[in-house]
């Protein structure tokens, strides 16, 4: 199993803190319902927080973007942000370690103190969020209160960020 103690020194949380996810979460509006929100272009990012609310997992918060139509964006350096720069040898060596980065394209990046940062581009507007969660990557399939990787909240990205 991965475990985000295994990831390389690439791989910070403190994007956030460096501007990449500069915006905070958008409120939704009172009152409208979460599925006319998502449907129409331009209303998507509002309706966020009504649609990862009480998801206790990362897989749960996923699945829920998946379903509203939300689009994982691929990061070229992923293994090297999550695994390290040596991370041609070490998925040579052991496959297993490599397998979140190939199974969730939207991981950005991972530190070894439980961060972790994935995106996800809106199609209509192409609008792109990043999604924080924290704990074990070896989870990222596990569903529920009984994940070890959290689902922590979103942010908004500003259109000049680097993916």
């Amino acid at each position: 199993m991965l475990a985000l103690t295994a990831c390389g020194p690439r791989g910070d949380a403190a994007a956030v803190d460096s501007g990449r996810a500069a915006k905070t979460n958008q409120a939704t509006g009172e009152g409208k319902p979460v599925e006319t929100a998502l449907k129409n272009p331009g209303t998507r990012v509002s309706g966020l927080d009504a649609l990862l609310r009480d998801k206790p997992s990362y897989a749960d918060a996923r699945q829920a973007l998946i379903s509203a139509g939300w689009v994982p964006v691929a990061d070229p350096n992923s293994k090297e942000n999550v695994i390290g720069s040596n991370w041609k040898e070490i998925c040579a060596a052991d496959p297993e370690q490599c397998e979140v980065c190939d199974k969730l394209p939207e991981l950005a990046s991972a530190s070894a103190d439980g961060q972790a940062l994935m995106r996800f581009r809106d199609p209509d507007s192409g609008g792109v969020i990043a999604v924080h969660a924290t704990g074990m990557l070896s989870d990222y399939a596990v569903s529920g209160p009984d994940s070890r990787l959290s689902y922590m909240g979103w942010s908004k990205e500003e259109p000049s960020s680097p993916h």
